[in-house]
């Protein structure tokens, strides 16, 4: 077991990820070849069983990338997703200090947190460090990732973010922009003051933070409000749809699904 993720945080690189939701072992190790820092396992939209979240972090260990898993509304797969050798989690929903520390909770072992110890789990089988020194070497590098992702989160987000254990701030834009009444425009005026309250706090306070990156902004824009970890969605959907929408022009026909 490796821990990669949190180094390259400290020494304030921008690490690259994609997010899946469906069972791609194959994806995964094309996008590890390609050099993607991390992939997120999403397990709060996508459908795994265990036997597939622990054969998409073998891909991934495979290829020399770390996994973080997206976890269910009610977290209870985290201490799952760890034991399989996931390199952190990612939180839904944490809207208040109080959700900011159970997840944390859940995540680390004591003294630091509750996390059942399991010796015999996959993360400890397959790495240098065993025992008692594992269950420290993972505590001090075990990622924890908020997602703020409602009006709530960002009133509360100074109390979110500086919980102790919380080490990343994740903008969920698409959740938030519903929450307000304006699904899917994420740059309404009011998405724009809540946007900028975020990495307003999180700039200030010094904590990492991260967003679904759309290629409309350099990478640039966001870095000195600490922002380096970034995501990527992959939709082959939107590729196929250009390719279709081209072949169907050279044919002089547009079926209405593609002429929008």
């Amino acid at each position: 077991m490796r821990f990669t993720l949190k180094k390259k945080l400290r020494d304030k690189k921008i690490i690259v990820g994609f997010i899946l939701n469906y069972y791609a072992p194959a994806i995964v190790e094309t996008f590890g070849m390609a050099g993607a820092d991390y992939f997120i396992l999403d397990n709060e939209h996508g459908c795994f069983s265990e036997t597939e979240m622990e054969n998409m972090v073998r891909a991934a260990d495979s290829v020399g990338i770390s996994t973080i898993v997206r976890v269910d509304y009610d977290n209870s797969s985290i201490q799952k997703a760890l034991d399989m050798g996931a390199e952190g989690v990612q939180i839904p929903k944490i809207n208040t200090r109080s959700d900011a520390e159970r997840a944390v909770m859940l995540a680390k072992y004591p003294p630091d947190g509750e996390r059942g110890v399991g010796l015999s789990a996959r993360a400890v089988r397959v790495s240098e460090t065993k025992g008692a020194a594992y269950l420290r070497l993972a505590n001090e590098n075990v990622l924890v990732i908020a997602q703020i992702e409602t009006p709530a989160a960002i009133e509360n987000i100074r109390e979110i973010i500086t919980t102790p254990g919380i080490d990343v701030a994740f903008l969920g834009k698409m959740d938030l922009s519903t929450a307000v009444g304006t699904p899917g425009d994420t740059t309404s005026p009011i998405m724009t003051e809540l946007i900028e309250k975020f990495f307003s706090a999180t700039s200030e306070t010094g904590i990492v933070s991260g967003y679904i990156y759309d290629g409309k902004k350099p990478l640039a824009d966001r870095r000195e409000q600490n922002a380096l970890y970034i995501t990527t969605v992959v939709n082959c959907m939107g590729n196929i749809g250009e390719i279709l929408k081209e072949r169907d022009a050279l044919e002089h026909h547009t079926p209405e699904k593609y002429a929008k």
